[in-house]
């Protein structure tokens, strides 16, 4: 399938660079030529060739319905905690009501908090032996992973967010993943948790339900999902211990995710095995974190030095790889010459928004109604349907209910939801490209 949808992809950058060409000409009569032709290739050219390699890989692959093994292994979930007594509560009790046949053990990796989360994992201990909590002194995430995964004995372990919240049969689908394929990671669905607390976190429910969503699904269908992300996904134990777990990184999950594939690995996604987790809810705190993420893809570079040129990933990953290292002159396209271009338009002139940047947007509208096609197709087989619940969240997590999702947050995740993101995340390429420290 990768050759079909890549030769595609490639007969779209054949034909946007052939009326690209005058584009770029009538361009260089303001700017140099060389900025013409990025202006071209950035807004329009490679972007193009991502939106038709999603719009081709969603047309043609196909997600195979599996029953559950008949016998699914024990299994250890690892919960890092920092001052979380507000949440670890409702995280540890959708643990604990999972419809999942095999045993779970708990791990609560309590990371020096001095609030009452210990308090609150003494209290589920009483009635819950499975649940073992760590007390360790305050050093990060990944410390507390790497010290709760020296204590794991089981084949498989699944890391939770202490933030987030199971759909009752999360784990049935997760493990059942793993074990039918002998992938080293696959990564569970997220949405959010939070979705109705403000507008920002409304347009997220579009970015979780549409960009995070179909990422992670085309990327499975290559078997190289580019980040099975700590919130909720499921390891191989002995591969991560391989590999020397967790990395001392602003992207732990990317970082470790990006090493399994450079060493040959296989990681996956599924979209049935479902969480919802709190994201940030004004756009400050929503900056903060996609900084975070970004220098954490240029983290993941810098920690696997090679793996583009690794003999043993498999084209589609290469080709991923090669996207990613593009998504920061993208994202500096978008953040100068996007803005300067509707500028220009609203003043008749349309030589940066022109034809073929306007393309994008039926592929987009095309491309979010393929997406959620599929989502609501996976949703559907665990009993989620989309409603207007936005009290506790542990209904979801029982089955009732998929955010309902705003139009209005729709045309604010297209229209200004990007251009709030992307120069930041340009900032934070630099940043961790000038290696400047890092204070989360």
């Amino acid at each position: 399938m990768f050759l079909i949808t890549f030769l595609v992809s490639v007969l779209y950058i054949g034909f946007s660079l052939f009326f690209g060409y005058w584009w770029a000409t009538d361009l260089s009569t303001v700017f140099a030529v060389p900025t013409a032709w990025f202006i071209v290739v950035f807004i329009a050219v490679v972007p193009g060739f991502v939106y038709m390699f999603y719009l081709s890989s969603l047309a043609m692959g196909r997600v195979k319905k599996h029953e559950a093994p008949e016998v699914l292994p024990p299994v250890s979930v690892i919960v890092p905690a920092y001052n979380a007594e507000g949440q670890i509560g409702e995280t540890l009790e959708s643990i604990l009501s999972q419809e999942y046949p095999g045993e779970i053990r708990i791990l609560v990796a309590n990371d020096g908090s001095t609030d009452k989360t210990a308090e609150e994992v003494k209290r589920l201990q009483k009635d819950h032996p499975n649940i073992e909590m760590l007390s360790l002194p305050q050093r990060g995430k990944s410390h507390a992973l790497n010290a709760a995964l020296r204590h794991v004995e089981t084949t498989y372990f699944i890391t939770v967010d202490s933030d987030t919240i199971l759909h009752r049969q999360a784990i049935l689908h997760i493990v059942s993943a793993i074990v039918r394929k002998e992938y080293a990671a696959v990564a569970g669905a997220l949405l959010p948790k939070n979705h109705d607390s403000s507008f920002v976190t409304r347009m997220q429910v579009w970015d979780y339900s549409l960009g995070i969503y179909a990422t992670k699904l085309v990327q499975s269908f290559y078997r190289s999902t580019m980040v099975a992300q700590g919130a909720f996904s499921i390891y191989k134990t002995a591969v991560i211990l391989e590999l020397g777990g967790f990395a001392d990184s602003i992207g732990e999950d990317i970082v470790l995710t990006w090493g399994l594939l450079k060493a040959g690995y296989k990681t996956s996604f599924e979209r049935r095995a479902l969480a919802f987790t709190d994201v940030p809810e004004n756009f400050k705190t929503l900056i903060k974190q996609r900084k975070r993420w970004a220098r954490g893809m240029i983290e993941s570079f810098k920690r696997n030095k090679g793996i583009v040129k690794s003999k043993k990933i498999a084209s589609a990953t290469r080709c991923m790889l090669i996207v990613n290292m593009l998504f920061p002159l993208i994202d500096f396209a978008f953040s100068v010459f996007i803005p300067l271009g509707i500028v220009l338009a609203l003043w008749g002139n349309f030589l940066i928004v022109g034809k073929l940047t306007l393309l994008l947007l039926p592929m987009t509208i095309l491309l979010c109604v393929l997406i959620d096609r599929r989502l609501k197709s996976a949703l559907k087989h665990i009993g989620c349907k989309e409603c207007g619940v936005s009290e506790n969240q542990a209904m979801c997590a029982g089955g009732a209910c998929l955010p309902r999702r705003s139009i209005l947050a729709f045309f604010g995740y297209i229209l200004v939801y990007p251009f709030v993101l992307a120069p930041n995340c340009v900032i934070a390429y630099l940043q961790e490209i000038l290696y400047e420290e890092k204070k989360w």
